[in-house]
């Protein structure tokens, strides 16, 4: 029988912290913890119920956050929060690990519900030139804990499942120093990104990119930040490379799409846009984009519709609201377009 004071679930946001996540998997595992995570992308049916049932069978939950991971998500079923809310609920020992520089500060305002109690809870803050330090007072003091739930026994019928799982895990090489080097210049590219400072955002892609050639997450940021730019070109460039190296990325399908639309491709930036979407059909950000391109297009039915399909899966989406209220004011739909303005401007003051 396993020692139950020592199983552990590893929850983060699979294209910010994979890198880190393994590493901490794998330290936890060499020291004699049985520890789940899940490598890859959450089914429908079956296999979410695992996820969950694997959290409720285990006494520690640790939540790895990096810039951006909590932040409002283009999917209504958005796992890492799903996740985070019902080890919350259940009363687990939970234990952010705040990553590259990521502080509660700056996301606080975004936390709804359960996850309003996650600043709350004692952290440990992680840079990976001191991952060894970090990963012993994690093991010899966060990990002491208690938890005050009850815990839940994994079923027979699920345990080659999560047996599987675990396996993809271990049988993945231990991150490099290069990788998680590379983690943290994506995290930072992110932060300047959404600063609107390009050159500085840019200037970060490149190093991660440098370090891990392979690095798809890069690649499509780093063709979202020539758009910005405006070097076309090169945004085409980069997020191609990133389709063909992960074709199920849906981000670099609608980065790609955005940069058509720049071009006056509409064609193209369409049939991305129907690619993000039969890759994960519940995409808010896909529909909207759509939604600009049937803009640009005149086709202002098609355009209402998908806005309207953005808003319905993600209730704060701003400038669906914005987008929409200009295309019924244009239809002459005065009460329409005064109403989704003034919801536009309550969930985002500043515009």
């Amino acid at each position: 029988m396993p020692d139950e004071s020592k199983t552990v679930f590893i929850s983060y946001r699979r294209h910010l912290s994979s890198y880190i996540a393994r590493a901490v998997f794998q330290d936890l595992s060499a020291h004699g913890f049985d520890v789940f995570m899940d490598v890859e992308s959450i089914d429908a049916g079956t296999f979410d119920t695992i996820i969950l049932n694997q959290i409720a069978a285990r006494v520690h939950f640790i939540v790895i956050l990096t810039t951006g991971s909590l932040e409002p998500t283009s999917s209504p079923s958005d796992w890492f929060w799903r996740e985070i809310d019902y080890a919350i609920a259940l009363q687990r020992n939970i234990i952010p690990i705040l990553a590259n520089g990521f502080h509660f500060d700056e996301i606080k305002s975004f936390l709804t519900g359960n996850l309003k109690q996650l600043p709350r809870y004692n952290a440990i803050t992680l840079h990976h030139d001191y991952f060894e330090e970090a990963m012993e007072r994690l093991r010899s003091r966060f990990l002491k804990r208690p938890m005050r739930g009850d815990l839940r026994t994994t079923s027979p019928t699920e345990w080659p499942h999560v047996l599987h799982k675990v396996a993809k895990v271990i049988g993945e090489p231990a991150p490099t120093m290069a990788e998680l080097t590379a983690e943290e210049h994506y995290s930072q590219a992110i932060v300047e990104y959404r600063k609107e400072d390009y050159h500085a955002a840019l200037e970060y892609c490149n190093k991660a990119i440098a370090l891990n050639p392979s690095y798809v997450m890069a690649y499509s940021l780093r063709g979202a930040v020539y758009d910005a730019l405006g070097n076309w070109e090169q945004a085409l460039a980069d997020c191609t490379t990133a389709i063909q190296l992960a074709p199920q990325y849906t981000e670099a399908y609608i980065n790609r799409g955005v940069t058509y639309d720049h071009l006056g491709d509409h064609p193209h930036a369409l049939e991305n846009y129907a690619i993000a979407l039969r890759l994960d059909p519940n995409h808010a950000q896909a529909y909207y984009y759509r939604g600009l391109v049937y803009d640009h297009e005149g086709k202002v039915d098609q355009a209402i519709a998908d806005y309207t399909e953005a808003i319905r899966l993600r209730p704060d989406y701003a400038l669906a609201y914005q987008k929409r209220g200009e295309l019924y004011h244009r239809q002459g739909q005065y009460d329409r377009a005064a109403d989704d303005l003034r919801r536009a401007r309550e969930l985002d003051a500043q515009d």
